[in-house]
């Protein structure tokens, strides 16, 4: 399972690149974009939100002192 979640990370990661390279963008041009444009928070935010998700999943416990520690 981890080599297909490594993998699946480095196809991403490579995507990701070949992207920027289309658009003639450097990295640290693509970040300072993001910054500005504030899709940066976005994903941060968006990031905060799916963590929220795994805490309330399915599974997690019903008791509100035991729900409270998972955040």
């Amino acid at each position: 399972m981890r080599k297909i979640l490594a993998f699946i990370l480095k196809i991403q990661k490579q995507s990701a690149a070949w992207k920027l390279r289309r658009r003639g963008l450097s990295p640290e041009e693509a970040a300072s974009e993001n910054i500005i444009s504030g899709k940066s928070w976005d994903d941060f935010c968006d990031l905060l939100k799916a963590a929220g998700g795994s805490i309330l999943g399915f599974d997690s416990p019903m008791d509100s002192l035991t729900r409270s520690e998972g955040f």
